[in-house]
């Protein structure tokens, strides 16, 4: 003969043809009920939760926040909830959420040199980089790419063109014996001679002549020797200033 199941209340569960009473939420059931007593119930042990009445024996055990997974704890477990993770810092969360919880997370993006970050990345979403345009640069770490210094408005000279990565490099200008000689060896004549010497005149009791260089003339074919060509004395120009106490002696076809 069959004996019918019985129907049991929402707050209740079957158990050997009883319909027992559930322990409820942050419990669970020690000891079944019977004709003659109600269920048993007993507190979640820590590291366990129950979020809703039950009639199982034993709670559910907390979801774990992994060091290292680029995850930490939103809110910590209770008897009557679990864990709930999120992403860490510099960290976006991955997939869908369970239980409004993060289960896995990435890194964000570095934006490289010469990109810029168009869009700072957050809990769930990842950085977005973006490219300098011509004339400008960026580390990386920019929100906005930089224009290239122009040394010429700073009255400097360009050491080193920028780059997508990089600024460009000022030095200031100088103009000294350098330049004069560049000029000088330009238009001196096959065969001729250069000859140089910085003239320091002071009137006082301190006189010194400096030789600043010297290139010999090449053997001649003939003992015979051209006159010396006329000389003009040229100012210095030199990091003190012109003036008449610093000249230059050159042969005047040189110039």
């Amino acid at each position: 003969m069959c004996h019918p199941v019985p129907s049991c209340h929402r707050a209740e569960y079957l158990y050997k043809g009883e319909c027992c009473p559930m322990c409820p939420a942050g419990t669970f059931v020690k000891k079944d009920c019977s004709e003659f007593r109600s269920t048993s119930c007993e507190p979640c042990p820590d590291g366990t939760y129950q979020e809703e009445p039950t009639g199982r024996g034993q709670c559910q055990r907390c979801r774990m926040c992994a060091a290292g997974s680029g995850l930490k704890v939103k809110a910590p477990c209770s008897r009557t909830s679990n864990t709930v993770c999120e992403a860490d810092e510099g960290h976006f969360c991955l997939g869908p959420l369970e239980d409004f919880s993060c289960g896995a997370s990435q890194r964000h993006r570095r934006c490289l040199p010469g990109e810029y970050i168009r869009k700072p990345g957050g809990p769930f979403a990842d950085t977005e980089c973006g490219t300098c345009a011509n004339g400008s640069f960026s580390n990386g770490t920019l929100s906005l790419c930089q224009p290239h210094t122009q040394c010429e408005q700073l009255d400097k000279v360009t050491v080193a063109a920028g780059t997508s990565e990089s600024d460009a490099e000022c030095g200031e200008k100088t103009l000294g014996l350098e330049s004069h000689s560049r000029r000088l060896d330009m238009n001196r004549p096959e065969g001729g001679s250069v000859f140089m010497t910085q003239c320091l005149n002071k009137v006082s009791s301190q006189q010194v002549l400096t030789p600043i260089f010297r290139m010999e003339d090449p053997p001649l074919g003939s003992r015979d020797q051209p006159e010396p060509a006329p000389e003009r004395l040229l100012p210095l120009v030199s990091s003190r200033g012109v003036g008449e106490e610093q000249l230059l002696k050159v042969p005047l076809y040189l110039l």
